[in-house]
C-alpha cells in the first residue's frame, strides 16, 4: 500500500489553519493525541474500503467522548489519487457545511490529521477537540 507520508498530513494542516486564518478564526495545535486516533480512523476506513471502494464510516461517538471527554468533531473523507489528493482536502470538507463547521468552529482549540493510501484513494480523518 502506498503511504502518503508526513508531506499529505501537514498539507492538510496547513490548509485547515489556512482556512481559519482566512475566516478570521485562531489557527489550531496539533495535538499528538488526536493525531494519532484521526490516524487510527483513516488507517481504518482505507482496510475497511478494499482496494476499490472508498466507503467512510465516522468513529462512534462514545469512542469520541471516552478518548477527549470534552467537545470534539470529526471529519473523514476519501479523495481519488494519492500523491495529489491532499490539496483537495480543505476544499472539499469547506464545500460541505457540516464539515466547512468543525473546520471553522471556534469551539475547538486543536485537531490531529490523518491519512492513508490504498494506491486509488486518500483517506483523511481530522478529529477536532476543545
Amino acid at each position: 500500500m502506498n503511504v502518503p507520508g508526513e508531506a499529505s498530513r501537514n498539507r492538510v494542516v496547513w490548509d485547515h489553519n489556512s482556512a481559519r486564518a482566512f475566516a478570521a478564526r485562531s489557527s489550531l495545535a496539533v495535538d499528538p493525541t488526536a493525531t494519532l486516533r484521526a490516524q487510527q480512523v483513516a488507517d481504518r476506513v482505507r482496510d475497511e474500503s478494499g482496494s476499490r471502494d472508498c466507503r467512510l464510516a465516522h468513529t462512534h461517538a462514545s469512542d469520541m467522548w471516552a478518548y477527549y471527554g470534552r467537545s470534539w468533531g470529526e471529519n473523514v473523507g476519501c479523495y481519488p489519487g494519492c500523491a495529489d489528493a491532499a490539496r483537495r482536502v480543505t476544499k472539499e470538507f469547506l464545500a460541505s457545511p457540516e464539515h466547512r463547521d468543525n473546520v471553522l468552529s471556534t469551539t475547538y482549540s486543536a485537531f490531529g490529521v490523518g491519512v492513508a493510501c490504498n494506491d486509488r484513494y486518500l483517506f483523511v480523518a481530522v478529529q477536532f477537540v476543545a
